[in-house]
């Protein structure tokens, strides 16, 4: 079940001109409840103008009693600016537990140890989830080799710079860095144009040895990390080392069928919370519509295909998704779908958000 916790701001500490970070203090009873692993995020819920928002911020730092997200103040962002206007120390917040399938594979201990070269990239706020992830591996692991791409406009603009040379000068063996600024001059010209078409190969070729990687993790918008994709695979990077976290809503390429009520509705089950429930679903609503339509309660945050909050497994029946760009292959291949962009193909559906 979504289940929200009253957690204390205890700092909130400038990162740059436009982005903060929050530090939550997690009460001893709540310890277990919030035991993160490095890449998931926070959903942090609060009041703005009379209406519960709801948003999703990566964890970047952790401890045994806290947890600190990273926060950029994004234009007509609603929460964000609330967040930087209002949000002080002392403050309490509505925190749901740590959640997220971006993350290392820190619970199969034999690929930890086999695994030693990690590829990074991120834009922007992107690198929140990377920086949990880079220094659990320089901090928790002697054999691994970590390489980051890290795009920004400029370097006043670099979240976590400082945390960032910190990590390079203590493990300077293990970890390089390569900046790039879209608006910055620098001495090589790739370094200081933003990535598109054949610069995602260009830099891999430049700074990356991706013979002997076995993990890569990009996190950033869509043409950022659509393109770094393509460039490892059109490198014999297999499909199944590349994971990704996108942010923001690609809603430009998202799908909108038009919905038909009619006598004629599908019935389907809707499994969450432990509850079942026989939702109607029209045609070419999707599967997630239909059930916050009907009352059901179940998970989701973006509804546009990427946060893959709303996951859930088709136990019976069949389903088609408009859009997918937060479930895996091998996910797709077990019956997994996105309900915000899944549409049942089939007479009858079971779909189980619990699984």
């Amino acid at each position: 079940m979504s289940v929200y916790h009253p957690l204390k701001v205890v700092e909130v500490l400038p990162e740059t001109d436009e982005a903060v970070t929050l530090k939550f203090d997690i009460p001893q009873d709540l310890s277990d409840h919030f035991k993160a692993l490095p890449g998931q995020h926070l959903k942090l819920k609060m009041q703005i103008a009379d209406e519960d928002v709801e948003r999703f911020y990566s964890i970047c730092q952790m401890g045994d009693n806290y947890l600190r997200v990273g926060i950029k103040n994004v234009p007509e962002g609603v929460f964000s600016q609330h967040i930087s206007s209002t949000v002080k120390e002392g403050d309490v917040l509505e925190v749901m537990a740590p959640q997220g399938d971006f993350r290392l594979p820190i619970d199969d201990a034999e690929e930890m140890q086999r695994a030693k070269q990690y590829l990074f990239v991120a834009a922007g706020s992107g690198v929140t989830p990377i920086l949990a992830m880079t220094t659990y591996l320089l901090e928790n692991t002697e054999h691994t080799q970590v390489d980051f791409i890290y795009i920004n406009a400029k370097r006043q603009t670099v979240m976590f710079f400082e945390q960032l040379e910190a990590l390079k000068n203590k493990y300077m063996d293990r970890l390089s860095i390569v900046h790039v600024l879209t608006r910055e001059p620098r001495d090589l010209e790739i370094l200081s144009v933003r990535p598109e078409g054949a610069r995602f190969e260009q830099l891999l070729s430049a700074f990356i040895n991706t013979d002997t990687l076995d993990h890569t993790y990009l996190c950033g918008p869509l043409p950022i990390i659509e393109g770094f994709r393509e460039a490892l695979i059109d490198k014999g990077i297999d499909k199944k080392k590349i994971h990704l976290e996108l942010f923001g809503t690609p809603t430009s390429q998202t799908v909108r069928r038009p919905v038909v009520h009619s006598d004629a509705d599908k019935q389907i089950k809707i499994i969450s919370g432990g509850r079942e429930q026989v939702i109607g679903l029209a045609e070419g609503q999707s599967v997630l519509d239909a059930a916050i339509d009907a009352g059901a309660s179940v998970p989701f945050a973006c509804k546009g295909g990427v946060c893959a909050t709303c996951k859930a497994k088709m136990v019976e029946g069949e389903a088609t998704m408009d859009v997918n760009y937060g479930l895996e292959d091998y996910e797709v291949d077990l019956g997994y779908v996105l309900t915000c962009q899944a549409h049942v193909q089939t007479e009858t559906a079971i779909v189980d958000f619990d699984v």
